[in-house]
């Protein structure tokens, strides 16, 4: 999967980055997780799903790169939802025939135990 951010005034300003996770250095991870609130799995999780939020925070960090100072909410102003677009190459579609079935809950049994 990469990001590819097309901006609305100058669509020849297109600008690419490829999501991999374990591409990221440890710093940014860490980052991550601390803004995020959440661990790097639930983060590539949410990505994907789809999550808009989560899009934005790849950028921010590869945008980061060259840019010390910038904050995650700089960039909310400066791009538009219709300028991002997830791409996914072949085969990076999850199948459906492989998406875990619903299943009942499994029945859990507790016993109580008295306190003396």
């Amino acid at each position: 999967m990469k990001i590819v951010y097309t901006p609305q005034d100058n669509p020849e300003a297109v600008e690419e980055w490829p999501v991999d996770l374990e591409d990221l250095w440890v710093g940014e991870v860490k980052l991550l997780e601390k803004v995020m609130k959440e661990t790097i799995a639930e983060f590539g999780a949410m990505l994907e799903r789809g999550s808009f939020t989560h899009m934005l925070a790849l950028v921010w960090i590869n945008r980061r790169r060259t840019n010390r100072e910038l904050r995650l909410d700089d960039i909310d102003e400066t791009i538009r939802m219709s300028e991002l677009q997830p791409t996914y190459e072949e085969g990076e579609l999850p199948d459906e025939d492989d998406s875990p079935k619903d299943e009942p809950p499994v029945a859990v049994k507790v016993k109580a135990v008295k306190k003396a």
